[in-house]
């Protein structure tokens, strides 16, 4: 399996903790209304998403079977995607820096490729600015405190450098009683311009880092920069 399905894993275990999720969905839909415009779109999702909570029909992938299985307890209708044999989709949605998640050029470069095959119109997905950030946010991630009825849980990302192009991510998850560590997951880097260029070589037309709009994962306070990549297909 890979680390980005083994992420999304905890990044659903994290929803489901969520006290108000209608909440929490309602105040990231705007990048849906903003940058998913066509009517009647076909809407792909990289990973677990909250958004697509709020679709009544959508494909997804790169997810493992609890996540599967919780979609389909919400009713939820959707297609399972294999990257390698699909149509292109209108809109695809790669969120929580889908594209930091190998561990090698080749297989940043090699992700970039395949979603730009599948995608008709518009790529969405997000980066931090790896440029410009700051050296005391490489090691920690903000902690987020997730709050329902029952408990409080914190969640906690330590990133363990192993030089300046790579790093292991854990994922500590706090509740006082029941207390788990995730990972490692594998990580890198992707620069804007890296990724601007190699998607221009996968046929994308304009790359747009959006101004005013920013996206915040569910196991982290830290902002992350929201990306349009335009195709034509």
């Amino acid at each position: 399996m890979s680390d980005y399905k083994k992420f999304n894993n905890v990044l659903l275990t994290a929803y489901q903790k969520y006290a108000n999720t209608r909440d929490l969905i309602a105040k990231k839909q705007e990048i849906l209304s903003r940058l998913a415009t066509k009517k009647d779109a076909k809407i792909l999702f990289v990973g677990f998403n909250p958004l697509c909570l709020g679709l009544d029909n959508f494909g997804i992938t790169e997810v493992d079977e609890p996540v599967l299985e919780f979609l389909r307890e919400q009713g939820k209708t959707f297609t399972e995607v294999d990257l390698t044999n699909t149509q292109p989709w209108d809109y695809v949605l790669a969120m929580d820096e889908y594209y930091t998640f190998a561990e090698s050029d080749e297989e940043q470069q090699q992700k970039i490729r395949v979603l730009s095959a599948v995608t008709g119109s518009r790529l969405i997905t997000t980066l931090r600015d790896y440029k410009n950030l700051n050296y005391r946010d490489k090691e920690f991630s903000m902690p987020v405190s997730v709050v329902n009825d029952n408990d409080r849980t914190i969640y906690l990302e330590y990133h363990m450098h192993g030089g300046t192009s790579h790093w292991d991510s854990m994922v500590y998850d706090l509740d006082g009683e029941n207390n788990q560590l995730h990972g490692p997951y594998k990580r890198m880097p992707m620069y804007f311009k890296q990724l601007a260029k190699f998607s221009m070589d996968g046929g994308a037309k304009s790359f747009l880092v959006q101004k005013n709009m920013m996206w915040k994962g569910l196991i982290r306070r830290n902002f992350e920069h929201v990306i349009s990549i335009e195709y034509d297909k």
